[in-house]
């Protein structure tokens, strides 16, 4: 009987993939590039891009971001002619884990919606997809922005050609290993995954209750922060009483138990 496979992602193949696509929505829009970028022990071994024929045109504001033009993919497969290929190099396995910026609310459904509009039986299980964006959200709350170019510098992780799809894939993993080097995500395949799961959990409770306004502390769960605008951070307690009167009076979406919370401070 062979040996078990590793626990430690270090010691498996990870596989991070990011999308560079026609626009944001999940289910209509399409992939232009698909790049990946493989570590093993926290090595960079390998990058990879390829470039997508949509078959649609793209739109202006999505090449102003990427930098793809219709120019660009005109000689480019259509994803029916690789979709084999991608579905092979996201393969979830035990020797190879899966990883993606903000893949579980974008890159993941997006090239789910790819598979099945051109009749692949693949899909990427989004439950075995390690995502640092969900990690951030939770940890680094406090921060005014959680974008992949501020993580990768807040971690002094390289990012050159950002949105090219591989480099974003290389910063991606990098951010990760400092994450598990700062003791923020375990280096173990099933716990990191657990734990993530958790942490969307509260992320979608914390949400439900107090929007984007507050956040409860991480250490002191009886605490609220503020959770946008200058005072991004901060005790509830601690917010000028000005500031939070504002917030009362020109906020007209303030969830009413925020407004409840913000009232006993202001």
């Amino acid at each position: 009987m062979p040996p078990p496979p590793p626990r430690a992602i270090t010691a498996r193949q990870l596989r991070v993939f990011d999308l560079e696509t026609t626009g944001l929505d999940t289910a209509t829009d399409r992939v232009v590039q698909f790049g990946t970028a493989t570590f093993r022990n926290g090595a960079l071994l390998h990058v990879e891009d390829v470039l997508v024929n949509p078959c649609t045109p793209i739109p202006m504001e999505a090449s102003s971001v990427h930098g793809i033009y219709d120019s660009d993919v005109e000689d480019a497969p259509i994803f029916g002619l690789i979709g084999d290929t991608v579905a092979l190099m996201v393969s979830q396995s035990e020797e190879q884990v899966l990883c993606g910026y903000n893949a579980l609310r974008f890159d993941v459904p997006l090239l789910n919606a790819e598979f099945e509009r051109h009749c692949y039986a693949a899909r990427i299980d989004p439950d075995r997809v390690l995502d640092p964006f969900v990690w951030l959200m939770y940890h680094r709350r406090d921060w005014p922005s959680r974008r992949l170019a501020v993580a990768a510098e807040r971690f002094d992780c390289p990012l050159v050609a950002a949105h090219r799809a591989s480099a974003d894939a290389e910063a991606t993993g990098h951010i990760l290993h400092r994450m598990m080097e700062q003791g923020l995500v375990p280096d173990d395949v099933e716990e990191a995954l657990a734990v993530q799961q958790r942490l969307l959990l509260a992320l979608q409770q914390e949400t439900a209750v107090y929007g984007r306004f507050l956040y409860i502390d991480r250490d002191h769960h009886t605490l609220l922060r503020i959770g946008f605008g200058k005072h991004a951070g901060s005790l509830l307690r601690d917010v000028p009483k000005s500031y939070l009167r504002w917030m009362l009076q020109k906020i007209p979406d303030l969830p009413a138990l925020v407004a409840s919370e913000i009232r006993v401070y202001a």
